[in-house]
């Protein structure tokens, strides 16, 4: 083995001084040489455009065959395709400069499905370039499933979010169709309940009209997405008119005089209404000339005692009650009271010590009455009995108060008596 590597190795030394004497003798020559040959090897590589590899990424995957897909009845829902696919191309290296997304293109064949199932398709390659040729695509194939295609009508409504600008209303939103039909894979069509067109108004304050892809919702309301080749989710068109605010007080009187069929002698002395302030919705020109409220007349049904009322309010043409058209009104009725004044109504002492001398400053007084008209009408003088409490009290001077005895139905603050306290000497 040493001698193979001792011959080995002077058989390498004497190329390297074989090289070494060439270059050293006439060494401009032989520079020259050497740059002439380095040109025409370049020049045959640029003659022959040898093959080379370059790679693309991200080249778009088109699906062709849908037509003959939906003739079938068939559909293939999108979730699961792919989207781009990373490329490995042959071509002359003079080509390569003509190779991109624009000269490639990637697809999928549909057209020979016929029936449902689960299939691999290749992902296929068309290059508009001369000599070039497809190494290897990645992905290089595809799994699907096509399912039935199937057609469902459900019912569309809207669902408002965010606030108009101020003191506009959005009013009821206005569907062009009531009804939608959707299409796409059975499986997921037949899960499909309803529709809903989410519209945003925040800051809105003028009338519009526009379509808004519906949002498709199951029984539970959760979303059910519909994403096939050959599909449909229809948008629905939408009129959204915007309206005026303005808010109006309810006028307690108003209210108190439209509260008919009370018992009679009783009256409404008080009304409490529930809301007090009703807000309108209508045209700004219409809402301008509005400064009161009214409301049909509301029956108390013979009532004698207080009682919680509906009423409903006076309807006005081009108005909306935001709040509906009916308010709850609490009606304080009570029997209706008159006024009695008795003058000059004697003043009794009462409970005094027999055999004392008792003398006062006043002996009479005037007193007013208030109360029910059942109660006041019998009442006389003969019914008052006002008086000084004398008990228990020796000799002295004494400032009592003068009282008077309870008169039935009749409250105690209701009696007003003109000399409540008098100067009473007790010898």
């Amino acid at each position: 083995m040493d001698k193979i590597f001792s011959v080995v190795g002077r058989f390498f030394r004497r190329v390297g001084q074989g090289v070494w004497n060439f270059f050293r003798k006439d060494t401009w020559m032989k520079l020259a040489s050497l740059v002439f040959a380095v040109f025409i090897w370049s020049y045959v590589i640029a003659d022959e455009n040898p093959t080379r590899q370059m790679s693309l990424k991200n080249i778009p995957v088109t699906y062709t065959g849908i037509a003959e897909l939906t003739e079938q009845g068939l559909t293939v829902e999108t979730e699961g395709l792919i989207h781009t696919v990373d490329l490995s191309i042959l071509a002359g290296q003079d080509s390569h400069k003509s190779i991109n997304a624009n000269s490639v293109k990637a697809y999928l064949d549909f057209s020979h499905i016929n029936e449902p199932g689960t299939y691999t398709l290749d992902v296929q390659v068309g290059i508009a370039v001369g000599g070039a040729s497809l190494r290897a695509a990645s992905p290089a194939s595809v799994e699907i499933t096509v399912e039935e295609l199937a057609e469902r009508r459900v019912p569309v409504s809207c669902k408002l979010s965010g606030s108009p600008a101020e003191g506009c209303y959005v009013d009821t939103p206005q569907l062009e169709e009531e009804y939608i039909v959707i299409s796409g894979a059975k499986s997921k069509v037949e899960q499909v309940a309803r529709a809903v067109a989410e519209i945003s108004v925040d800051g809105l304050s003028e009338s519009t009209e526009s379509s808004y892809v519906v949002r498709l919702l199951d029984l539970d309301g959760n979303t059910v997405t519909l994403d096939s080749l050959n599909g449909q989710i229809p948008s629905v068109i939408v009129q959204l008119d915007i309206l005026h605010t303005k808010s109006i007080e309810l006028d307690e009187a108003w209210i108190k005089q439209s509260i008919r069929d009370v018992k009679e002698g009783y009256e409404v002395v008080n009304v409490t209404m529930t809301p007090s302030t009703v807000e309108l919705v209508g045209e700004e020109s219409v809402l301008r000339g509005i400064e009161s409220l009214s409301i049909k007349t509301v029956s108390a049904e013979n009532a004698n005692q207080s009682k919680l009322l509906t009423a409903e309010l006076q309807p006005i043409e081009g108005v909306k009650f935001l709040s509906g058209n009916t308010i709850s009104i609490y009606a304080q009725i009570s029997e209706k009271t008159m006024e009695k004044r008795f003058e000059n109504v004697a003043i009794q002492a009462v409970n005094a010590d027999a055999g004392r001398k008792i003398s006062f400053s006043v002996r009479h007084t005037d007193i007013t009455v208030t109360g029910g008209i059942s109660a006041m009408t019998n009442l006389t003088r003969k019914d008052l009995q006002v008086y000084i409490d004398l008990a228990g009290l020796s000799s002295g001077t004494y400032l009592l108060p003068v009282k008077i005895e309870g008169l039935a139905g009749i409250d105690s603050s209701n009696i007003e008596i003109e000399n409540p306290s008098v100067t009473v000497v007790i010898e």
